[in-house]
């Protein structure tokens, strides 16, 4: 999958399409960790496809470690689409 549908994707994500997602992964998510999610996919989208790894570490000590360790799971089970 190539950047730009990536990106075509993730500016139709909403801030509830983020609690649904988390929900169904069994992962509670405070309202400033959706803000988080939402401010990367919509704002910081070419940094986070860039070096998401590092993106995510700046906001490490903002996330739970749940939460936290389940954006890299998902980033691991999918980077081979970026």
């Amino acid at each position: 999958m190539n950047k730009s549908v990536i990106k075509r994707y993730a500016a139709n994500v909403t801030k509830n399409d983020i609690v649904s997602f988390a929900y169904k992964e069994n992962v509670m998510v405070s309202d400033a960790e959706v803000d988080i999610i939402f401010k990367a996919i919509h704002f910081d989208i070419d940094v986070l496809l860039e070096d998401p790894i590092a993106y995510l570490e700046d906001y490490k000590d903002k996330l739970s470690d749940e939460v936290y360790l389940k954006l890299l799971e998902f980033y691991n089970k999918y980077k081979k689409f970026i």
